[in-house]
């Protein structure tokens, strides 16, 4: 399938993801290449954040930011486990992971990376509804970077009957941008 980018970042960590955005809202076609889960980069998932985050837990947890307070012998938890520090940490990382594709998404950089249908074949199971939308244009969903008849095949051989919603910016009308849904035996509205 062919790309056409007028920017291509390589990494969505700070850097990245700031360049991204801002081209972006300058009206750029723009794509972030990075591993799937590693989405904002080793500051998000390795680095900064989950180091800054488990330093804040320990201060929390033990009291000791509130001791000049409450007391040395304050404290939010008496057993602190390395399990506590560890669930702090990950929710933080998954909450920054969550608002970094969030503005990628909302500015319709394009993330490239994982395996679509792999996923659906893994998450299928515990999804209710599946949207769709041309990647990363958000028009019809009959161009872009996404094989919809290869992901709508997966989904009808692994047994969904479920909603499926178009997200999209027509084209033109409302019923000429549904063209594509008739291959699927849904007909554009009269």
């Amino acid at each position: 399938m062919p790309y056409d980018y007028d920017l291509l970042v390589i990494g969505s960590g700070p850097g990245g993801q700031k360049a991204a955005i801002q081209a972006a809202k300058l009206g750029k076609r723009v794509a972030v290449v990075d591993r799937r889960e590693m989405v904002g980069g080793v500051c998000t998932n390795t680095g900064t954040i989950p180091s800054k985050t488990l330093r804040e837990a320990v201060l929390y947890l033990t009291g000791m930011s509130e001791r000049g307070i409450y007391g040395q012998s304050y404290r939010v938890k008496d057993d602190i486990a390395i399990g506590d520090l560890f669930q702090r940490t990950h929710h933080v990382i998954g909450s920054e992971i969550d608002v970094i594709r969030d503005q990628l998404t909302r500015n319709h950089v394009q993330i490239v990376g994982g395996d679509l249908i792999r996923r659906l074949e893994k998450f299928l199971p515990v999804i209710g509804h599946l949207q769709c939308a041309a990647v990363p244009s958000r028009h019809e969903p009959d161009e872009g970077e996404v094989n919809y008849p290869a992901v709508f095949e997966a989904v009808d051989r692994l047994g969904y009957r479920g909603w499926i919603g178009a997200e999209y910016r027509p084209r033109g009308r409302t019923e000429d941008g549904l063209g594509w849904a008739g291959a699927y035996g849904v007909a554009p509205p009269r």
